[in-house]
């Protein structure tokens, strides 16, 4: 089984496999920025936290939403959790 990071945030916690191809279809960073996404954090948020535009969050959700085959924000969690790339608990 693949080691798992995890990160953690008002009582929630994100667990991530470590390893290559543990992302799945996903880059590192468009996992990274999943993540965040899933925490709650809007687009102005993340692109603060990476120091870029929020223009380039919005390329790398786009390209996150095409490779899972969502539509929206809102079904991101959902496609992370039912490929195994994240596991989420409440504390």
């Amino acid at each position: 089984m693949p080691m798992m990071s995890d990160v953690s945030d008002d009582n929630v916690i994100v667990s991530i496999p470590v390893g290559e191809h543990a992302a799945g279809p996903l880059t590192a960073h468009e996992l990274r920025v999943a993540v965040l996404v899933i925490r709650g954090l809007t687009n102005e948020q993340i692109s603060a936290t990476f120091g870029v535009t929020s223009r380039a969050i919005e390329f790398h959700l786009t390209n996150i939403y095409r490779k899972l085959a969502i539509n929206r924000r809102s079904q991101l969690a959902t496609a992370l959790l039912h490929r195994g790339i994240v596991d989420i608990a409440k504390t």
